[in-house]
């Protein structure tokens, strides 16, 4: 059966019937989406409704690639091509996938989802370490043999020889390349040539398959991924073994009669566009230097008992010898001119008060809105309350269709007064 990719995008409705998508897919999707606590999207009768995670779910033969949208344009080839490159480009700035590979990707493969682009850096990270050779570790390993090794193990010993008395039950270190990282990789190659529907990745990653054949598969809880720690020796094995890490988390089997194996890469895209936007703004920020301009990310304030409260992005500049703090919120929504939500003006009025800020941005995409400067927060009876306001900021990330950086620059001139 041909692979089929269905495209969809964010907050969008797909039914069974639709684009290809079988009542076979959306029984897996469901099941998969309550493993990961409904966090994904909304089941209805026969229908599955996306919500802020974006990427992309390979469903048996089927890829479905959720893409971002900001905008209210039509739903078209172009608008779908221009989002899934918008998506690709706004990963590569955040860090989460490389450009370099990226590009390799879309060079050797048909399909340009973000799948493909996944497992090419893989595959290629994988080659890497195996040109450069496995890495080897001693490792304690128990047997019984007839020729002694080690050091004997009493119990095992009389409860396995009692009969066999040439033997001996020993316990000794070895040193080679069977080891955790080696299998935590070993485990990721073998999911990728059972679910991908890409023939060029399945014939090499079954070539690479052959130079760990000595090497056990890791089995193990999920969660003890997490705990796996790198040395000056094995610090080359960091790319291959996050994407490692990556997809064996992200792989959930189909254990019943069927072929709906699902492998899956999703971001929550309003994190995304955080990690977007501190990146866009602290590539530019040398530009402003004149200002002794900086740009710092999550800093935290404690706000009751335990609890703190922690901006998005924090941002300083001196001006005429005054040095000015803005606070920077970044939402990924498409607001109405001059509707924020009352939760998020709660939100950076809070963070204005504690961080002692005399403004803060609500940072949107730009759809068709226009920015008309800072309103100002109502005064409190208290008179120690300094005076603050909240600028509604949209900003537009492309330029002639392609994700660019250089919002950032009209932003910080804005914001410093600059022209």
């Amino acid at each position: 059966m041909e692979p089929k990719i269905i495209s969809v995008f964010e907050h969008e409705k797909l039914c069974v019937g639709e684009k290809g998508f079988s009542a076979a897919n959306f029984n897996a999707l469901t099941k998969f989406n309550d493993t990961h606590g409904g966090r994904y999207f909304r089941v209805g009768f026969n229908n599955v409704t996306f919500g802020a995670y974006v990427g992309v779910i390979q469903v048996g033969t089927h890829t479905i690639e959720v893409l971002p949208k900001a905008d209210a344009k039509r739903d078209d080839l172009v608008s779908r091509n221009k989002w899934q490159k918008a998506l690709l480009a706004m990963l590569c700035k955040a860090g989460f996938a490389k450009l370099n590979q990226t590009n390799k990707a879309l060079q050797n493969s048909t399909s340009r989802h973000l799948l493909d682009v996944y497992l090419f850096s893989f595959l290629s990270e994988v080659q890497s370490i195996v040109q450069m050779g496995f890495i080897k570790k001693y490792r304690q390993i128990s047997t019984n043999s007839k020729v002694f090794k080690g050091r004997l193990l009493i119990g095992q010993h009389l409860q396995n020889n009692l009969i066999h008395k040439e033997r001996f039950f020993t316990q000794h270190s070895v040193y080679d390349a069977n080891h955790t990282l080696n299998s935590v990789i070993k485990k990721a190659v073998r999911i990728v040539i059972l679910v991908t529907n890409n023939q060029f990745l399945k014939i090499e990653f079954s070539k690479v398959m052959l130079h760990f054949e000595h090497i056990d598969v890791w089995e193990g809880n999920v969660s003890l991924l997490d705990n796996i720690a790198l040395n000056r020796k094995s610090k080359h094995y960091a790319e291959s073994l996050d994407l490692a890490v990556l997809l064996i988390k992200n792989f959930s089997p189909d254990f019943s009669a069927g072929r709906e194996n699902i492998l899956s890469i999703l971001f929550n895209m309003n994190a995304l566009f955080e990690r977007f936007v501190i990146k866009s703004l602290r590539e530019v920020a040398w530009e402003f230097a004149a200002y002794s301009l900086q740009v710092f990310g999550k800093r935290e304030k404690l706000l009751w008992k335990h609890k703190k409260i922690i901006p998005d992005i924090v941002v300083t500049f001196e001006k005429e010898g005054i040095k000015h703090m803005l606070i920077i919120d970044a939402k990924w929504k498409n607001i109405g001119q001059d509707d924020p939500s009352d939760e998020d003006l709660r939100q950076v009025y809070t963070y204005n008060l504690q961080f002692g800020s005399t403004k803060a941005l609500l940072l949107y995409p730009m759809t068709n809105q226009k920015n008309l400067g800072p309103g100002v927060f109502q005064p409190l009876a208290h008179e120690l309350i300094h005076e603050h306001s909240c600028e509604l900021h949209f900003v537009d990330i492309f330029e002639k269709d392609i994700v660019s950086s250089r919002f950032a620059v009209s932003l910080f001139k804005r914001q410093i007064g600059i022209s």
